[in-house]
């Protein structure tokens, strides 16, 4: 019997760990543009940059998503800090798309930055007429506290307990 308490014991802990060293990992944000241009993309919070423009700006190339209605699979992306205004700018194939003024929405160096979430009122690059409306929100699955995994754990050793206890009488 003590063989079979130790087993149990052994094989929550296991389920245990391996819950636990799950791969660390970037969220995923999706952003919503909305205004007289509008774009939906998704990208990792924390987006690895290896184009940066001068310290003003970092640049995701060959994003995906939808631009104005049409599915493209290969847009530029160019992120100004608040050196340059803020805002962001969407190009496709050399051209700009929509460029926007506003605040930075990333936190960090251009060369490793991390992208924060919110609503965001931008408005047309140049003091253009256009204004918009940028939502970037965390689209991940909620990861479970630790207190999870304990309640868990402790609910599987009652059963346990119960279950031997029953199966002795």
């Amino acid at each position: 019997m003590k063989l079979k308490v130790k087993q149990i014991l052994r094989g929550a802990a296991v389920i245990a760990a391996l819950a636990w060293a799950g791969v660390a990992s970037a969220a995923p944000y999706q952003f919503t543009l909305t205004g007289s241009y509008s774009a939906q993309f998704t990208l990792d919070s924390s987006p690895i940059s290896y184009n940066k423009q001068n310290g003003l700006a970092f640049i995701l190339d060959d994003v995906s998503g939808t631009f104005d209605g049409v599915f493209l699979p290969k847009t530029n992306l160019y992120f100004w800090n608040s050196i340059i205004f803020g805002g962001f700018l969407i190009k496709n194939n050399g051209v700009d798309l929509v460029t926007t003024d506003g605040p930075q929405l990333f936190t960090g160096l251009e060369e490793a930055p991390t992208f924060k979430l919110g609503t965001f009122a931008l408005t047309e690059g140049g003091q253009g007429p256009g204004r918009y409306t940028l939502t970037i929100k965390d689209i991940s699955a909620p990861v479970p506290e630790p207190e999870t995994y304990a309640m868990l754990l402790a609910g599987m050793g009652i059963v346990g307990f119960a279950a031997r206890r029953r199966k002795s009488t």
